[in-house]
């Protein structure tokens, strides 16, 4: 597995038409590669390209690795240029820095509040993919990546899962 099938995979529900950016880190210690897919004029996904060289310690049942690339969906209309990529590039060096914050309805703190200044957005919660029809799970030399779909949140929603649960906060 390497990251050019890892994009080559997104294609297949993303779409053919995407840029790749390379992201670094404020130390310059970390990259991640983002696949910026334009679905519509003003509709697009951002992917992770190589989160799923972290190992994350997980199998499938059928013991091969599992491993993760992060999903989020935004549209030219809001504000701030490469906002999403960065967003996702920080969730990214987030999970690279602390791989235990990876995980289904986790919420990756304070990634959204540094690109986009006008919003009560601040956090991304991470929830498995639901826009995509023809989306799945790539598996390949005995590996299996899938996807998680970043899901920006506000501090306030953030509270509530805190304080009740994700099957309570599930039922908004």
């Amino acid at each position: 597995m390497d990251n050019r099938s890892i994009a080559k995979h997104c294609t297949t529900f993303l779409g053919k038409d995407f840029t790749v950016t390379a992201f670094r880190n404020d130390d310059e210690t970390k990259r991640i590669d983002i696949m910026r897919c334009q679905e519509t004029e003003r509709d697009f996904t951002c992917s992770t390209i190589g989160l799923w060289e972290v190992d994350l310690g997980w199998n499938t049942e059928d013991d091969k690795a599992l491993r993760v690339e992060l999903l989020i969906a935004g549209d030219d209309r809001e504000k701030g240029k490469d906002a999403f990529e960065n967003i996702l590039a920080t969730a990214a060096f987030s999970v690279m820095d602390h791989p235990d914050v990876c995980d289904f309805g986790i919420v990756i703190r304070d990634v959204v509040k540094d690109y986009v200044h006008d919003t009560e957005l601040e956090h991304v919660i991470l929830l498995a993919p639901m826009v995509w029809e023809k989306y799945t799970p790539l598996e390949e030399e005995g590996s299996v990546v899938t996807w998680f779909q970043a899901i920006p949140i506000t501090e306030n929603e953030r509270m509530y899962l805190q304080e009740h649960s994700f099957e309570k906060f599930e039922q908004l």
